[in-house]
């Protein structure tokens, strides 16, 4: 991971969490989601996207990470660009932020899902991100 990389911070629950802005194709406000039946815990379901339809999970099931009272008007789909239609529901972006190599710790010990640790700065606290790896995120 050496220079600078982009990523783009979210929210789940009281946490923060990145995904490579290499692996965006772009953020969504949540719009209509079609549930399906019998479909694995972690999908949420499936929405139209200009005309495609598009998988969204929710990222929260599969990391085990704490609901909280999500605010409607600030949760957002983050649709991956990741070789299919697929979208991960989060309860806020926060920025689309450059990581520098200084701001990174290993993150090995976390678990398959997670790249790497970002010390950040956000609303003027120091916080720690966790890094996704969106690949690994939409197959598991």
């Amino acid at each position: 991971m050496a220079g600078i990389d982009k990523v783009v911070k979210f929210r789940l629950g009281n946490g923060f969490f990145a995904v490579s802005v290499n692996d965006v194709k772009e953020v969504v406000k949540l719009q209509s989601i079609t549930r399906i039946p019998n479909s694995p815990p972690h999908v949420e379901g499936i929405m139209d996207l200009r005309g495609e339809v598009c998988t969204i999970i929710d990222p929260k099931v599969i990391l085990n990470v704490n609901s909280t009272e999500a605010n409607e008007d600030k949760q957002r789909i983050i649709v991956l660009d990741v070789g299919k239609s697929v979208g991960i529901k989060v309860d806020e972006v926060i920025s689309v932020d450059d990581v520098l190599p200084d701001q990174l710790e290993d993150a090995t010990e976390l678990g398959e899902y997670a790249k790497a640790i970002i010390k950040d700065k956000i609303n003027d606290k120091v916080e720690l991100v966790l890094w996704l790896d969106a690949h690994k995120l939409v197959d598991g």
